[in-house]
């Protein structure tokens, strides 16, 4: 996810884009690709909650549980609720890195050395708790 993240962001800014903007666009990468790999994994793990005890799953696993949403729906199986999945980590994500940015840019928190940047990252993750909402829908 990171490394997502980071590659768009020194790409935006090797475009001439600013400091801002290269958070919110690196945000936004790094969310759909954590919805990518994470929501087969929500998928699976959900499975395993709701199932467990039920006679029928009592030895279900994680692969055996993989196994039997492929082979019932598919791969997309594996993505059911990926969009709003996407929307929210994406969003999430975005506004985390811009919040942050701006703290440490704009507001010049970044002079403050460590603290600085602790308060930055503490301002942008209370920020980027406005979507919220969106994981429900999911």
């Amino acid at each position: 996810f990171l490394v997502g993240s980071t590659a768009t962001k020194k790409q935006v800014l090797a475009m001439g884009a600013g400091k801002n903007v290269a958070a919110l666009c690196g945000g936004v990468v790094g969310g759909v690709v954590q919805a990518v790999v994470m929501t087969p994994a929500g998928m699976v793990f959900t499975s395993l909650n709701v199932n467990k005890g039920k006679p029928g799953y009592e030895n279900d696993n994680a692969i055996t549980v993989a196994q039997r949403i492929i082979k019932e729906k598919g791969m997309k199986g594996m993505y059911v609720g990926g969009t709003p999945m996407a929307l929210r980590q994406a969003s999430n994500w975005a506004s985390r890195g811009l919040f942050t940015e701006l703290c440490r840019t704009n507001l010049k928190l970044s002079r403050f050395g460590l603290l600085g940047e602790i308060g930055s990252g503490v301002i942008g993750g209370v920020g980027s708790c406005w979507n919220t909402p969106i994981e429900t829908v999911r």
